[in-house]
């Protein structure tokens, strides 16, 4: 999932509905998909929903302003709606959204999302990201998080960057790229290309009865 479906949401399983809003679906729906977990943009929780449906963009457009309008969602004019949609509850502050992308043939892509602002959380468990990073996106899944990103910068330089963090966080370092600090466990991996992606994964184990930390990778 890109960036910038997280951040024109900037709206776990299928998201739930708001009080008095309820997802009215188009009727061709081919595939109802829900996107576990839930993504954090600027600590706003955001969740996401995948459909694939028999129709135009166009007409998947329609028939979201027609349900948005009957359930008096508030819509900026001037919408693209044959690509976004995005309506607010003034009742609850929360947005709903819906990208609308094309594929092949007469079968059209659709993301609905729900953005939640009055949870809103501070992001001081939030993993580092190294400086001049894009398309950072950090996922958050029950008992782990999952942060990925795309920097211009040498592999050594990004490991060098996480070693310092997450060392003045409190970690210890296992092996290349593997860090530890009590139940948690922070994996750095680096892809190659023109441009380097950086995946984090932050593993929370639940709590051992005697308090033990993690054990080290590979020793028993």
């Amino acid at each position: 999932m890109s960036l910038w479906l997280a951040i024109l949401l900037a709206a776990s399983p299928a998201p739930d509905a708001g009080p008095g809003f309820a997802w009215e679906l188009p009727l061709k729906v081919v595939a109802d998909v829900p996107i576990e977990g839930t993504t954090w943009v600027e600590g706003v929780p955001v969740r996401l929903r995948q459909l694939v449906v028999e129709g135009s963009p166009i007409d998947i457009g329609r028939h979201f302003v027609d349900s948005f309008n009957k359930q008096q969602l508030y819509m900026a004019p001037r919408q693209q709606i044959e690509h976004l949609l995005t309506g607010v509850d003034p009742d609850t502050l929360v947005t709903y959204s819906v990208v609308i992308r094309s594929t092949q043939g007469k079968l059209t892509t659709v993301v609905l999302g729900e953005a939640h602002p009055l949870e809103r959380q501070k992001k001081d468990n939030a993993l580092p990201v190294m400086p001049g990073a894009s398309a950072a996106l950090p996922v958050q899944f029950e008992g782990y998080q999952l942060l990925s990103y795309e920097v211009d910068a040498p592999e050594p330089k990004i490991l060098e960057f996480y070693a310092a963090e997450l060392t003045a966080a409190g970690y210890r370092q296992a092996e290349p790229g593997q860090w530890l600090r009590a139940t948690d466990r922070v994996e750095v991996t680096v892809q190659p290309g023109p441009r380097k992606k950086v995946v984090v994964r932050r593993t929370v184990a639940a709590p051992q009865g005697d308090g033990r930390e993690l054990p080290d990778p590979g020793h028993r």
